[in-house]
């Protein structure tokens, strides 16, 4: 339901929340049918349900601007959101920060603990035997994109300290790693001071051996427009031990490299081997390693004669069943029936 149910429907937390405004059902009845028409407008569902939405996105900003200055109900505005609208409708951003244009409600500092219990709940929760295997990669991934742009460093330490597991599953991120949202919230929990060291230091691990088989060189990161995720996880020390790594392990296994990363190989104009091996080279060059980056400069470029000959590879489809790779991000949340406190805009 995109909106508030025509008539409404209230169970006794809806009431509770009525109550704690200082009103009661039969009023709040009689003021939606009052607003009809210069705040609110009905409009009809497919299946034939009437309901409620705001007649502007401004007049719902003004109503999350009220909600801020009731803190008695918040928490069961809270409670009365299902899932998909605490993920899509409320952030814990820094209190004094700007609230953003579709957002209904910002979570307050004395709630995160509660809030980031149960989205650690809604992250950890199993897949069901008969839950599609989409809609539960789209669940996690929620949570993933509410931490890493919906939350302030202080709601992030709270999460961590309820879902500690998630450090295995950021862990797990895949290459090219610049593709992959994991490392993005790697790097936040790192610099809310949350990211213990023996996890960044997996966090480089693993980082260091795609750097060679991949590779990936998406630590690189010399540009300024690159400073991102591993230029806040990377200390100098393990930026200059990677660049010996690739020096000393790749460079006398280059050629043999080359044959297995053509193996899967296409004529696609984005490929992630020939763009980190250009990366290299200019990195190296940068560093007036001249000869490692003609020896690279040559690998990739027999690389490209070779794969250009490939076919292009075919597009992957949600139709297919397939399964997303380790590198790929973003999501939409999990779909659960709408409580009519979730927002009643569109």
């Amino acid at each position: 339901m995109p909106g508030l149910p025509n008539p409404i429907d209230l169970d006794a937390a809806d009431r509770d929340i009525i109550e704690r405004a200082g009103s009661t059902p039969a009023r709040v009845s009689k003021a939606l049918a009052a607003v009809t028409g210069a705040f609110l407008r009905l409009s009809m569902s497919p299946e034939g349900q009437s309901y409620w939405t705001f007649h502007h996105p401004t007049l719902r900003e003004a109503f999350a601007a009220w909600l801020t200055t009731q803190p008695h109900l918040l928490p069961l505005v809270l409670m009365g959101m299902d899932d998909q609208a605490l993920l899509t409708r409320t952030d814990s951003l820094d209190p004094t920060s700007e609230q953003r244009q579709g957002t209904l409600l910002r979570v307050p500092p004395s709630l995160y603990q509660e809030v980031a219990r149960r989205m650690a709940v809604l992250r950890q929760a199993p897949r069901g035997r008969l839950e599609p295997w989409q809609r539960h990669y789209d669940r996690q991934q929620a949570v993933q994109a509410y931490l890493v742009h919906n939350s302030c460093d202080a709601f992030l330490r709270a999460y961590t300290q309820e879902d500690p597991q998630v450090y295995d599953e950021l862990l797990a991120f895949g290459s090219p790693a610049e593709y992959d949202a994991r490392t993005t919230l790697l790097g936040k929990l790192h610099k809310a001071g949350c990211l213990p060291e023996k996890i960044r230091q997996r966090a480089v691990a693993r980082m260091r051996e795609f750097a060679v088989t991949s590779p990936d060189a998406a630590w690189v990161e010399d540009k300024d427009w690159q400073k991102k995720v591993w230029h806040i996880l990377l200390t100098d020390k393990d930026r200059e031990e990677l660049f010996t790594h690739v020096r000393q392990d790749l460079l006398p296994r280059l050629w043999s490299r080359v044959d297995d990363w053509l193996r899967n190989a296409t004529s696609d104009d984005d490929d992630p081997v020939d763009t980190a091996l250009l990366w290299y080279s200019m990195a190296f060059e940068g560093r007036d390693d001249f000869d490692t980056a003609a020896e690279l400069d040559a690998a990739r470029d027999m690389y490209n004669d070779e794969r250009r000959t490939r076919p292009p590879s075919s597009s992957w489809t949600s139709g297919d069943g397939g399964q997303p790779n380790d590198g790929q991000a973003g999501g939409t949340p999990t779909e659960s029936n709408r409580s009519i406190f979730d927002d009643i805009d569109h």
